[in-house]
């Protein structure tokens, strides 16, 4: 064999044997590496992006008008609970006939049982944007933390986006309660997440004057 066979073939399984090598273990982090990155992860605002780049972002991109909603939970309760639900609503002024109901099924949203909508202005639509995209995790480096979110899902409030022709064609789904989203279609760009990213969108939904999953919330017993 020659001689730079040999040499490739050493090469070869040189590289073999540092591939097969297992990783050493993740060894947990300290508490300082804990402390520090919880600081990186709590939510700061910057002026990253301008109004005229923010509307460039998916789906604003697209929308004649974008509308703030509440609606009835996802959970269906039991006829008792449903009775106890609809009564506390409508002691708290909401018009609550035929609207105890989950609006969004199979891609579509039955606007009819919507609780509050609150069409946005274009001052209104601009400080939504300011919220997404321009408030940020405090620094991108250091450990990661994990989803704060809980396990539950029953969102109560919903952002919609609506073409020209007066179709809502996108959705972002809020629940404020359990700190969890979901988007429809998954393009939908909604910024970076971090520690006190849903207190601000809660805030915002509360100046607009949406009040059900924000302001006024189910009653414990209930």
């Amino acid at each position: 064999m020659k001689k730079l066979d040999i040499v490739f073939v050493f090469i070869l399984i040189t590289f073999a044997a540092f591939a097969q090598r297992p990783k050493p273990p993740r060894t947990p982090p300290t508490s300082a590496e804990a402390k520090l990155a919880d600081y990186n992860y709590q939510c700061v605002h910057r002026d990253t992006y301008t109004v005229a780049q923010r509307l460039k972002f998916y789906p604003f991109n697209k929308a004649a008008k974008v509308i703030l909603v509440s609606f009835y939970g996802l959970i269906s309760p039991n006829d008792a609970q449903d009775t106890a639900i609809g009564s506390y609503l409508h002691q708290m002024g909401f018009d609550t006939v035929g609207k105890i109901k989950f609006p969004f099924i199979e891609g579509r949203v039955d606007t009819s049982v919507l609780l509050e909508r609150k069409t946005l202005t274009k001052a209104q639509v601009n400080k939504l944007t300011d919220v997404l995209y321009n408030i940020d995790v405090r620094a991108h480096y250091g450990l990661e933390v994990a989803d704060p979110g809980g396990k539950c899902y029953n969102p109560r409030n919903a952002i919609l986006f609506v073409d020209w022709r007066g179709k809502i064609f996108a959705e972002i789904v809020i629940c404020f309660e359990c700190q969890k989203i979901e988007v429809y279609p998954k393009k939908i760009k909604t910024g970076k997440w971090c520690d006190g990213k849903f207190t601000a969108i809660k805030n915002y939904f509360k100046s607009v004057g949406i009040r059900w999953g924000v302001t006024v919330k189910e009653q414990a017993h209930l």
